[in-house]
């Protein structure tokens, strides 16, 4: 359960927020809705119905779709069962992604510069567009099983001297960790 916001917790909740740099920017968000989200990313789309019904034409339809890509399916598929993953290269994929997948992660990375954590991302509705294209290919490669939205976003730095790195001394990279759901929801709000 989240503590009061400024809003509703009167002046404790203003005090928790100007101690809490997080808290602060939740309850911005808290306020101000889709205005808030699209003053931090105004290159990516929040509330956008237009952007909707353009992805919904964009749909992979590997389960309506010919023979050719029924074929890929099914390689992917064995794939999955043989390895526990399969690859997609973007030439082998029957449309392009309906989003600008470069500016999703440079989203992620202004999320993270404002104090955000990568989670944030799926305020907008280019993570969703994403997860709407992939829905039929999903249900297919791996027999029928259906994406449940249980999902984080994580920023992965390539090098501590990469543009985006916000501490030259950080490590770069992936540390070693084990496989568990996001510590997102440890953080008021999420």
């Amino acid at each position: 359960m989240c503590g009061p916001t400024a809003a509703e917790g009167g002046e404790d909740g203003a005090k928790n927020a100007a101690g809490d740099p997080l808290l602060a920017l939740l309850n911005r968000a808290s306020s101000d809705g889709a205005k808030f989200w699209r003053g931090l990313c105004p290159w990516l789309h929040v509330e956008d119905e237009g952007f909707r019904q353009a992805v919904r034409r964009s749909v992979w339809p590997y389960a309506e779709g010919g023979e050719a890509l029924a074929d890929q399916a099914d390689a992917w598929g064995e794939r999955l069962v043989n390895e526990g993953y399969f690859i997609a290269q973007p030439e082998e994929l029957s449309l392009p992604w309906a989003v600008d997948v470069a500016a999703v992660a440079r989203g992620v990375e202004a999320l993270i510069a404002t104090g955000l954590p990568p989670s944030s991302i799926l305020a907008y509705d280019e993570p969703w567009a994403m997860a709407s294209q992939l829905d039929q290919l999903v249900r297919v490669v791996s027999g029928g099983n259906e994406p449940i939205m249980d999902w984080a976003a994580f920023h992965v730095r390539a090098s501590p001297s990469s543009p985006s790195s916000s501490s030259s001394s950080a490590p770069a990279g992936w540390p070693p960790h084990r496989d568990r759901g996001s510590d997102d929801s440890v953080h008021p709000g999420f």
